[in-house]
């Protein structure tokens, strides 16, 4: 075996053996959005607001205050009149000392006033509804009994669709049957 084979499987056998037996990196469970549909508040499992930022409306430079909120805010929506509305926002920003400090509406959107009509929307907007059936502890992946699917179209509803998950997905284990 020559030497430069030798320093070869020096090195990559070790890292090899590394990668294989490295423990996954989940990534955590993020705080939902909040809507208000049909009369009931609930999550909203759908980011509408990212889509407003855009070279016209620059993406504020929010800092995330906890691994479950990588965003950097959580936004509160309604449904009024077929029509999409950001009623308000909680959002952390960088202070003098660095810190992600809180921060509302009116820093975020300067000039404007609430509810702030979302015709930036076109997309698909999840709404769970019932009990969680299976936790997944990443991103919005946790299976409600229901989803309902709302397709908007420049901020106003334009369909809606119910889909019963209670039958699609086994229910997560409970701590008995560990």
């Amino acid at each position: 075996m020559t030497t430069l084979a030798r320093r070869m499987l020096t090195v990559l056998v070790p890292a090899a053996l590394v990668l294989l037996l490295a423990s996954p990196a989940w990534p955590t469970a993020q705080i939902p959005e909040r809507i208000v549909y049909e009369g009931t508040e609930g999550f909203l499992f759908t980011e509408p607001l990212e889509s407003y930022f855009t070279r016209d409306n620059p993406r504020p430079e929010f800092a995330s205050p906890h691994t479950a909120c990588w965003r950097g805010y959580v936004g509160a929506w309604e449904i009024k009149d077929n029509t999409l509305y950001l009623s308000d926002i909680k959002a952390w920003m960088r202070d003098e000392e660095g810190k992600a400090a809180p921060v509302g509406f009116e820093k975020v959107f300067p000039g404007k006033s609430k509810p702030l009509k979302a015709e930036w929307f076109t997309g698909t907007l999840r709404i769970p509804q019932g009990k969680p059936i299976r936790y997944v502890h990443m991103g919005y992946q946790t299976v409600y009994e229901y989803d309902v699917f709302l397709r908007v179209e420049a901020g106003k509803v334009v369909d809606r669709q119910m889909i019963d998950n209670r039958n699609k997905v086994p229910a997560a284990p409970s701590r008995i049957d560990q």
